[in-house]
Parts: structure tokens; C-alpha cells; sequence
């Protein structure tokens, strides 16, 4: 009966004007005290939808790496990847660790903001909330799974991704470790993701109203697979976290009270 006022509204009141997209405020998560990492936070030069790859062309971070044994510096720059991906994994996996982070919180799509406004209108408001909710904790259930991924990853890095990325801007890490597990991370987290959702029924929810709306003239299709459209927020949520924890540590290496990350990237 719900669904079916739902899909009524929808088609009586849907204009055709385009939909009012939306900004996401930035923020950053503060690393976990048991790194031990602390100082100053530095903005990463990714968003969570950025794709763009390392460059080994940025001017280098100070202290001389270059004077540093090969196995010395791949195996520092390996402790401090490893040290950025269990950190993200472990603030996201934590309850909230999605949905009270304004940077990453799974929204609605801007592009059925109309949609919504218009359920919020006819008193079903706490419906569309609980849904919000639920893509959050989804994602935070599958946040857990990441950090394995990453190390497997980093192990098989070579001598010459490492140089690049020592080399690269605040995020190369990242941007590697992106390219180089986005296909397994979603083989992984997809179905996490589905299943969380299904137990509160999201999906079904989601593919009545989202089918409908799609079938109306002049209006910008919504993905109506909320398990896709859920692992990919998931994603940009990770490695944004992820390019916020790799900063830090090219900003503080020496609050790592790690040896091998201090002689990388810290000063000589």
C-alpha cells in the first residue's frame, strides 16, 4: 500500500526541471590514538571521486631518501602504507564511521533530491532517513574487509612504484593502492554490502521507487541497483579516508614511532 502512494506521488509531482546537485562539505577523520599518530592535519589533494594516478614527476619530500638503500626505502614506504590502510579500515568499520562523517556520508543522489523531497513531504521522512541509514552502516560493515586487500597490494609492490610514490604528491600511495585494488575491492565488498542491505529490505525499497522514476520523461536516471551505487559511495569513502591518512604521515613521520617511516619521508 506504502509503496504503491509512493510511486503515485512520485509521478504526480516530479517537474521537469533538473534536479539541484549537492556539495559535500570536506572534513577528516582523526587517526586512531592507538597509531600513535598526532599533528598537524594536512587537506590531501584527492576527493572522494577523484581517479587520477601517482606522479613520479612532484618534487620529492624532504630528507634525502634518495641516499637510502633500495630494500630500506620500499620496506619503509610499506610500513606506512600498511600503518594508512589499517587505520582507514578501522575508522570506518566503527559504528558512525560513514554516516557521521559529513565528507563521506552516503546521501541520496543529487540527482533524485526531488524524490526525496517529495516523500519528506507526504510525511514519510522517517522512511527515507532509516534508508540513508542503512547505506551508512552497509558500508561501514564492508569497511572491515579492506585492510587485507591493501597488504596484499603492497607486498607486491616493486622497487619503482615505491620511488614513485616517496616522490609523488600527498596522495600517490593512495592512488596506487586505488588503481590497483578498486576491481578486488569491489568483488569483495559488493556483496557485504548486499547483504546488509537486504535485512532491512533497502533494496527492494529503493529498485520500486528508483524503477519508477526512471520511467518518467525529462528526468536524469537514478541508478536503481542500490547495492552498486552503495559499494561505489563505499569506495570513494575509502580511499578519500585513506589520501587523509597518508597525508598525515608525509606531514609527521616521526609520530609514527616508526623507524623505517621516519627515514623515508622524514627530515635528515
Amino acid at each position: 500500500m506504502i509503496r504503491n502512494i509512493l510511486i503515485a506521488c512520485i509521478i504526480g509531482s516530479v517537474s521537469l526541471s533538473s534536479c539541484a546537485q549537492v556539495s559535500v562539505p570536506s572534513s577528516s577523520e582523526p587517526i586512531k590514538k592507538d597509531t600513535k599518530i598526532s599533528g598537524t592535519t594536512s587537506s590531501p589533494t584527492t576527493t572522494p571521486s577523484s581517479t587520477s594516478t601517482p606522479s613520479s614527476s612532484t618534487t620529492s619530500p624532504s630528507g634525502g631518501i634518495l641516499g637510502q638503500g633500495s630494500d630500506q626505502i620500499v620496506n619503509g614506504l610499506k610500513e606506512a602504507l600498511s600503518l594508512s590502510a589499517i587505520n582507514s579500515s578501522s575508522i570506518l568499520s566503527i559504528a558512525n564511521g560513514f554516516y557521521k562523517n559529513a565528507a563521506i556520508k552516503i546521501l541520496m543522489p543529487p540527482d533524485a533530491k526531488l524524490v526525496e523531497s517529495k516523500l519528506r513531504a507526504i510525511g514519510l521522512g522517517a522512511q527515507v532517513d532509516e534508508l540513508i541509514l542503512s547505506m551508512n552502516r552497509a558500508a561501514e560493515t564492508a569497511a572491515k574487509d579492506a585492510a587485507p586487500i591493501f597488504v596484499g597490494a603492497i607486498k607486491s609492490m616493486s622497487f619503482t612504484d615505491a620511488m614513485g610514490i616517496v616522490k609523488g604528491p600527498n596522495d600517490a600511495a593512495t592512488q596506487y593502492l586505488k588503481q590497483a585494488t578498486t576491481a578486488q575491492l569491489n568483488s569483495k565488498f559488493r556483496p557485504v554490502i548486499q547483504s546488509a542491505l537486504q535485512k532491512v529490505d533497502a533494496t527492494k525499497y529503493w529498485s520500486d521507487i528508483f524503477s519508477t522514476y526512471n520511467q518518467l520523461p525529462f528526468v536524469q536516471p537514478v541508478n536503481a541497483d542500490l547495492t552498486a551505487y552503495v559499494t561505489e559511495k563505499a569506495l570513494n569513502g575509502l580511499f578519500y579516508t585513506m589520501a587523509q591518512q597518508e597525508a598525515k604521515i608525509r606531514m609527521d613521520p616521526a609520530a609514527t614511532a616508526n623507524d623505517l617511516i621516519n627515514i623515508v619521508f622524514g627530515k635528515k
